[in-house]
């Protein structure tokens, strides 16, 4: 199916409920987490827990990440494919490199400590508290990546950018407005600017390709493969 077919699929008014989910997985989850609103008390709940702030971190993204997903799904379940531009085709025909690929990731990253440390830190050298230094913890960080690359292009690119096409009949409003949900996502009240100014750059990269090409599901593999080097490579 061609883009340009997929666009012409979708109403030309965007319904109430999709708006409404607009708003809960382009504004309210992303400054749940940005402003550091919501977080899971997993020290509360596991007191002896080792390093809670990687675990807190780790469970709430995948929390509000799903839940985003799971509100988009439950509104665009009967066209999802065509709705958010996913070649299904393609991932079925690349489905046995895929899953070798990530099960070589998981290898990889689970065994990243014994050549990136002589003993395991407190936190980690790059990304402090919330970066993973342990086996569990860079494995973990691997199915975070995945929900990431999943989630996160789902919500800004395929569902947010799509919709506010519609809205705002115009390509760079959508572009600017998802880049700067995507920079809120990350930490926009704990991160340094020059960090939230790379997340912005990275947004408005990753919207424009999808709003060129139409390939959300390349932009998934793209962001999961980009944020999974972290587990493997990261001190």
């Amino acid at each position: 199916m061609s883009r340009f077919q997929k666009q012409n699929n979708l109403p030309s008014i965007v319904p109430k409920n999709y708006l409404f989910i607009l708003l809960i997985t382009l504004f309210v989850i992303p400054l749940l987490w940005g402003l550091g609103i919501f977080r899971v008390p997993v020290s509360s709940i596991f007191p002896d827990l080792q390093r809670p702030h990687f675990w807190t971190f780790f469970s709430s993204i995948l929390i509000l990440e799903w839940i985003a997903f799971l509100l988009i799904y439950r509104v665009t379940s009967s066209n999802m494919s065509v709705y958010l531009n996913i070649n299904t085709a393609f991932l079925r025909k690349k489905r046995y490199l895929l899953i070798i690929s990530f099960i070589v990731i998981c290898i990889l990253s689970y065994f990243a400590p014994l050549y990136l440390y002589e003993s395991i830190p407190s936190e980690s050298v790059v990304l402090g508290r919330i970066g993973p230094v342990s086996n569990l913890e860079r494995l973990a960080f691997v199915f975070l990546s995945l929900t990431a690359g999943i989630c996160e292009e789902v919500i800004f690119r395929g569902y947010g950018i799509s919709v506010l096409e519609k809205v705002f009949k115009n390509k760079l409003l959508p572009l600017v407005i998802t880049s700067g949900a995507f920079m809120a996502l990350h930490g926009i009240a704990f991160l340094p600017w020059f960090l939230l100014v790379q997340y912005f750059i990275v947004g408005m990269i990753f919207g424009y390709f999808f709003q060129k090409y139409r390939r959300l599901e390349i932009l998934i593999i793209v962001h999961f493969l980009i944020d999974a080097i972290v587990a493997i490579s990261v001190p």
